[in-house]
C-alpha cells in the first residue's frame, strides 16, 4: 500500500510527512532520513487518487503540523522540500498536470516558524537558501504573492 495513503488512514499523516517512526527510511548517504522516498510516496499517491484532493490534504496536513509544534529545522527542510519536489514534478518533468496553490495558511506558518528560528539565533541559512531557489527557479514565495 502506498506510504502516504496508509499514514491518512492510521491518522500519521504528520509522521509521514516528516519521515519519523515506521515511516522513518535512512538515507545511506546521509544517514538521515531519506526524503526521496516521502516524496515519491506523495507522487504517486497524487497520480493515483487525484491531484486538486491531494493538495488540498497535503496543504492542511503541512498547515497543521507547523501550527501543532515549534519545528526543527531540519523538519523545516523536510516540508519545504516537499513543495520543492512538486514543483520539479509539475514544472520541470510535466508528471503532475494541476497546480498546487499553496495556501496563505500554510505560507504564514512557515513564516512564523521562521521568525521564532531568527529570534533563537537557530540555523537557518539552508532553509532561506531553499527558499531563494524556489522563489527563482519556479517563482514561489513565502509571501502573500500567488504562487
Amino acid at each position: 500500500m502506498n506510504k502516504f495513503k496508509q499514514s491518512i488512514i492510521n491518522n500519521e499523516t504528520k509522521a509521514f510527512l516528516l519521515g519519523r517512526g515506521q515511516y522513518f527510511v535512512r538515507d545511506l548517504d546521509r544517514g538521515g532520513h531519506d526524503n526521496t522516498d516521502t516524496y515519491s510516496q506523495i507522487l504517486m499517491y497524487l497520480n493515483e487518487f487525484g491531484e486538486s484532493e491531494g493538495y488540498e490534504l497535503l496543504d492542511n496536513s503541512i498547515s497543521q503540523i507547523l501550527e501543532s509544534e515549534f519545528l526543527s529545522p531540519n523538519d523545516l527542510m523536510q516540508l519545504i522540500g516537499i513543495i520543492w519536489s512538486y514543483y520539479v514534478n509539475r514544472k520541470l518533468e510535466n508528471r503532475l498536470s494541476k497546480d498546487w496553490h499553496v495556501s496563505d495558511r500554510l505560507k504564514s506558518n512557515f513564516v512564523s516558524q521562521i521568525h521564532k528560528h531568527e529570534e533563537l539565533n537557530s540555523e537557518v541559512s539552508d532553509i532561506k537558501l531553499r527558499l531563494n531557489m524556489l522563489k527563482s527557479r519556479f517563482e514561489f514565495s513565502l509571501d502573500s504573492e500567488p504562487s
